[in-house]
C-alpha cells in the first residue's frame, strides 16, 4: 500500500511539473517575452510551440502518466488557433476583406466561438461526458468551500458570494478600462446605429463568454483535478487565462493579474456549483462592458 502511494505521488508530481512547463511554453508567454522585453520577431516560435503541444498530446495517448493532461493539451492547441487564426487570414484566403473595426471584431469573436465548438465536438466524440465538461447550469445554492479570503471562509452560498464578489469584479474591470484611457464609443453613435450594434454586442458577449469559460475552464478542469488536484488545476488554468489576456482589453500586467484571479474564481464556481451557469453569467456581463469600451 505504501509503495502504491509513493508511485502515485511521483506520477502526480511529474504531471504537475509538465503542466506548469506548458503553461509557459504552450501559451503566448514566449511571444510576450520576445516582443516586450527583447524586441525580437517571434513568428518562428509558433511552430516550435505547436510541435511541443502535439508532442504532449501524443504523450497523453501513449503514456498513462500524462492521461490527465489530454484535454489540457487540446485546450492549448485551440488557444493557438484562436490567437493566430484571425479574420485577416481567413478573409485573405477567401478574397473577402472587412475594414478594421467593429465588423472585424465580430468576425474574430465568431471564429473563436466556432473553435470552441470544435473543441467541444472533439471532446464529446472522445467520450467525455456533460458532467466532466460542466455542461449544466449548476446550483448557486451550493456552499462555497472555505478560502483564506474575506467572506470566503465561513461557508456562505454562491448566491451570496456571487452577488457581492461579482459586483466588485465588475467595478474593478470598469475602473481599469477607464484608467487605460478607454472610452464608451457606443455613446457617440446615432440612435439607429445603436439599435443595430447593441444586439450584436450582446450576441458577441455570449459567444465570447461561452468560448472562454469552456476552453479555459470547463474543458480541462475535471481531468486536471484527477491528475494534480483541485487547487493546482485552478491555479494552472488561472495562469493560462491571465497570460492569454496580456494583449486583450484591458491589457498588460493588470489584465494578467485580473485574469489569473478571475480564472481561479470562476473555475472554483464550476467545481462547487457543478455547472457553468454562474461563470458564464458573470463573464457575459464583463464582456458587455469590455466590448463597449475602445
Amino acid at each position: 500500500m505504501e509503495c502504491e502511494i509513493i508511485k502515485k505521488g511521483k506520477k502526480s508530481d511529474l504531471t504537475l511539473i509538465t503542466a506548469w512547463i506548458f503553461v509557459f511554453v504552450g501559451t503566448i508567454f514566449p511571444q510576450i517575452l520576445s516582443r516586450e522585453f527583447f524586441a525580437v520577431d517571434s513568428s518562428w516560435l509558433v511552430f516550435v510551440q505547436l510541435s511541443s503541444i502535439f508532442a504532449l498530446l501524443a504523450l497523453t495517448v501513449i503514456d498513462d502518466r500524462f492521461r490527465s493532461l489530454r484535454a489540457f493539451s487540446l485546450v492549448l492547441l485551440i488557444i493557438h488557433l484562436q490567437f493566430f487564426v484571425r479574420w485577416s487570414t481567413i478573409g485573405n484566403f477567401l478574397g473577402v476583406t472587412l475594414e478594421p473595426g467593429f465588423w472585424t471584431f465580430v468576425a474574430n469573436r465568431t471564429l473563436a466561438f466556432l473553435f470552441s465548438l470544435l473543441l467541444l465536438a472533439v471532446l464529446l466524440l472522445t467520450r467525455y461526458n456533460r458532467d466532466e465538461l460542466f455542461l449544466r447550469w449548476g446550483s448557486i445554492k451550493a456552499k462555497v468551500e472555505p478560502e483564506p479570503l474575506p467572506t470566503l471562509d465561513d461557508g456562505k452560498t454562491w448566491r451570496w458570494v456571487g452577488i457581492r464578489w461579482g459586483a466588485g469584479i465588475i467595478l474593478i474591470t470598469f475602473l481599469v478600462l477607464a484608467l487605460q484611457n478607454g472610452t464608451l464609443w457606443i455613446l457617440g453613435l446615432e440612435l439607429h446605429t445603436v439599435l443595430i450594434v447593441i444586439p450584436v454586442i450582446l450576441l458577441m458577449a455570449a459567444f465570447n463568454a461561452f468560448n472562454e469559460e469552456f476552453v479555459f475552464r470547463a474543458a480541462p478542469l475535471s481531468e486536471l483535478r484527477e491528475g494534480v488536484g483541485k487547487r493546482q488545476a485552478l491555479f494552472l488554468m488561472g495562469a493560462v487565462f491571465g497570460i492569454s489576456h496580456f494583449y486583450g482589453t484591458p491589457s498588460g500586467i493588470p489584465a494578467v493579474l485580473m485574469g489569473v484571479f478571475l480564472g481561479w474564481f470562476l473555475g472554483k464556481s464550476m467545481f462547487e456549483t457543478r455547472g457553468i451557469g454562474f461563470a458564464f453569467t458573470l463573464h457575459f456581463i464583463l464582456d458587455v462592458i469590455v466590448f463597449t469600451f475602445a
